[in-house]
Formats: structure tokens, C-alpha cells, sequence
């Protein structure tokens, strides 16, 4: 069962990157030297909470890549109805002192799919990674990072296997952490294999006892394995800078104001983009455990049009609004807005996203948990070649867990998708049952 200061995210292994040379990802040992280095009270720790977790499920799709029956050309799709399975296995780590936290997360997935058609998805390993962390310098000065190493398949995973309700604290949730949704997953049928890096350093200073000023810096590379060119997906870099003022206006209301800017950049493709965005919001606390807030803000993009061969500017608005409910027995998030995301089809797109996640306690063996999506993407060029990023995606995952022991849980799910893209003339849906079984247990580690 988890606890308020377990680890989310743990330090794994990982295999390079061809092209890249044996040290584009870290290992697990040069992670935990560098946490060693970089933030002193984490390392020489008392006690470490180590979570390792298991999870074998299994279940019927009915569309497993979101192919509708009839394709651009017109011609009948063939079946993709199939058996999907899954065995994950993952590690968590936890720490926290007064001055210091270090989160992490790893997790290692092994898919098989099984069908009767002549249409045959190969068997997938995906690899994720994702470390945090902060150091207090002084009462009201901290540093952080987190680095984040991701190893999937377009194709066939829409979304990421079992990543819910990350432990994201209260004070984080008015952040415009929206751009974290990865709204690239599923953007090709085929599969290609996606790697990607993820690094976000931040220093939070604080000006007065009520005013903080922060500054961030986001890097991002994706890189993509054989038949990117048949999928027509693009390697690309994103990089983003960003300074945040927030100020304690009541006990329980924060305003901010924040400036970012950044650069996409596609080298095989010769495609750069610019992009510049304002905003401003309010956060307020009900109580500890709820919060509501909103973003607003305007951003500007700069490009070269493919098809008039010269740069051109497009401005558009941005929002969110958000609210957070962290109860005994019910957790809640829902949260709406629009932002600019990362594509593999060589350019930014604006993208509308909506998304609710509700959890109920319904007894001490019983649990009841439920997630839905959607996002909207439109590609901001007038480039023809951007279509293929031009789509809407909904996901609706209800699922009831049987807590079996404190250790062993058994999962009944339900899955349906629904997807329009503009390269397609019809609409596709797919829906899918699993039953998985789940082993996790907390393990507190002293050292000597």
C-alpha cells in the first residue's frame, strides 16, 4: 500500500541509443553519483523506502492500433482484433529529510500480442525511467532536477502501461504541467521504435517572505528507430526556458505571472520553429487537501511556410484550469486547457486537452478507480506534410481492484478509444477487457 512519502519514480538501467554512443543514458550507478554530488543530505540517508511492484495482464482488443475499416485510399483494412498481454516490472525509491526529497521510478514492460488474421503486431520491450529531486541551499532558496528516460513503440500504445495518479504535490498542481501530456503516443500506426530524454533543472529563490521567483530550463530529444521514414515521423529537440513569479496573496490564493521561450528543432528535415508564450494565474486552497486554479496567458510561434517558402508568425491564446482533491477514501484531478506540444511529424502543434481521474476507497479489499482523456491536435503550419499530426483521441478507462491481501491485488478493466484523424475519412473506435494481477510492497531499508 503506498504512503505519502514513497518514491513515484526509481533509477534503472537503460540501453543506448544507436547513434548516440554507449553513454547518451545514464546508469543506474551515474545517476545515484550524481544525486550524491548534487544533493548531499540525499545521499547519506537513515532509511530508503524501495517499493518493487509486478503486474501480469491480460485482455481482448478489438482495434489494437486504431485502424478504421476503410484507409485514405479507400481500400477495406484488414482485422486487428487480437489478445494483448503485458508483464511489467517496476522498482520505486523513496526519500525525504527536512532539507531534501529524491523520487524515482523504473519500469520495465514486456508486450505480446496473439491473433488469428495475417496481420501480426511484433512483441514489444518498453523501458521507462524517471528520477526527481530537490535540495533546500537555504530555508527559502532550493534547487531541483528531474530527468525522465522513455524507450517505447508508436503503433500500438496510445498510452503509457499503468502510469496514473503521479504523486504530484498540491503545491505543484497549479504548474503548467499540461505540456507534460504526451499527445505525439499513437501518431503512427506502425511500429517504430521512440526513444526519448527528458532533463528540467529549476532554482526556486525567494525575494520576500510572500514572493518567489523561479527559473527552469526544459530539454527534450526524441529520437526514432527503423521505418521512421515509412511512418513519417521526424528526430526532433525541444528546448525551453522559463522564469515564474508567484506571490502569496491570502492564506489560501497565489497569483503568478510567468515568461517562456523555446526552440523545436527537426535537423533531417531542416524545420525550426520559435515560440514565445505569457501567462497569468490564480491558485486557490479550499483546504489541505483541495485546490482550484487557472492559467491564461498568449503565445506566438514563428516558422517557415513550406508551401511559400517564407517565415510567418502565428499568435493564439493558451489557458487552463485545474482543481485537485486529495481525500482518505476519494482522489480526484480534472483538468482542461490549450497548449503547444512536440510532434514527430517535424513541427509544434496547438493542442486542446481534457482530462479526468477519480479514485474511491469503496471498502478495505475494494477499490474503484476510473480515467478519461482527450486531446486535439491541430498542426499550426499550413504545411500539407503536418496533417498527419491533425487528429482527436478519447480514452475511458473504468476498473475495479479487488485487494486481495496487502501485497497482491486483482484488477478488472475496461478500455475504449476513439480516434478522428484528418488523413482518414471515417472515424475509428476500439474497445478492450483485461484482467491483470498486481504484487506491490513497501520495504524500508536502514543503513548500517
Amino acid at each position: 500500500m503506498s504512503r505519502t512519502n514513497k518514491l513515484r519514480y526509481a533509477v534503472a538501467e537503460s540501453r543506448p541509443v544507436p547513434g548516440r554512443g554507449d553513454n547518451w543514458m545514464f546508469t543506474r550507478h551515474t545517476f545515484l553519483w550524481c544525486w550524491a554530488f548534487a544533493f548531499p543530505g540525499l545521499a547519506v540517508a537513515e532509511a530508503w523506502i524501495v517499493t518493487p511492484e509486478l503486474n501480469i495482464q491480460s485482455g481482448y482488443v478489438s482495434n489494437i492500433n486504431l485502424t478504421p475499416d476503410v484507409d485514405s485510399r479507400g481500400v477495406e483494412t484488414k482485422e486487428n482484433a487480437g489478445i494483448e498481454s503485458i508483464a511489467s516490472v517496476a522498482a520505486e525509491l523513496a526519500r525525504q529529510t527536512p532539507i531534501s526529497e529524491l523520487r524515482g521510478r523504473a519500469r520495465l514492460d514486456f508486450k505480446r500480442y496473439t491473433q488469428e488474421e495475417e496481420r501480426e503486431f511484433d512483441s514489444e520491450d518498453n523501458q521507462f525511467v524517471d528520477v526527481s529531486g530537490h535540495y533546500k541551499i537555504t530555508p527559502i532558496n532550493d534547487i531541483g532536477l528531474r530527468v525522465s528516460l522513455e524507450r517505447k513503440f508508436t503503433g500500438t500504445t496510445n498510452r503509457a502501461f499503468g502510469d496514473s495518479f503521479a504523486d504530484v504535490s498540491l503545491e505543484d498542481a497549479g504548474n503548467d504541467n499540461i505540456s507534460d501530456v504526451d499527445t505525439d503516443t499513437g501518431v503512427s500506426r506502425i511500429q517504430v521504435r521512440r526513444e526519448r530524454v527528458q532533463a528540467e533543472p529549476y532554482w526556486s529563490i525567494g525575494l520576500t517572505q510572500n514572493t518567489r521567483l523561479k527559473l527552469q530550463y526544459r530539454y527534450d530529444d526524441t529520437v526514432y528507430g527503423g521505418g521512421a521514414a515509412l511512418a513519417r515521423l521526424i528526430d526532433f529537440t525541444r528546448q525551453r526556458a522559463s522564469v515564474r513569479l508567484e506571490h502569496k496573496w491570502t492564506e489560501r490564493d497565489r497569483i503568478f505571472f510567468s515568461v517562456d521561450g523555446g526552440t523545436y528543432e527537426a535537423p533531417d528535415a531542416d524545420r525550426e520553429n520559435d515560440e514565445i508564450a505569457l501567462r497569468v494565474g490564480l491558485r486557490h486552497n479550499f483546504s489541505p487537501i483541495s485546490v482550484v486554479g487557472f492559467t491564461v496567458g498568449a503565445r506566438q510561434l514563428s516558422f517557415d511556410s513550406l508551401n511559400t517558402g517564407e517565415n510567418e508568425d502565428d499568435v493564439g491564446s493558451i489557458f487552463r484550469l485545474f482543481g485537485e482533491h486529495r481525500g482518505e477514501l476519494t482522489r480526484y484531478t480534472a483538468s482542461v486547457g490549450r497548449t503547444i506540444t512536440p510532434s514527430g511529424t517535424g513541427a509544434l502543434v496547438e493542442s486542446d486537452i481534457a482530462n479526468f481521474n477519480f479514485t474511491r476507497s469503496l471498502s478495505p479489499r475494494f477499490d474503484f478507480h476510473f480515467e478519461s482523456e482527450y486531446f486535439g491536435n491541430s498542426s499550426v503550419a499550413d504545411n500539407s506534410v503536418d496533417l498527419l499530426a491533425n487528429r482527436d483521441y478519447v480514452r475511458v478507462s473504468p476498473q475495479l481492484r479487488w485487494n486481495w491481501t496487502p501485497e497482491w491485488s486483482i484488477s478488472f478493466i475496461y478500455r475504449y478509444e476513439w480516434e478522428d484523424r484528418e488523413t482518414f475519412a471515417d472515424s475509428t473506435d476500439s474497445n478492450a477487457a483485461f484482467v491483470s494481477i498486481i504484487y506491490r510492497r513497501d520495504n524500508e531499508l536502514s543503513e548500517g
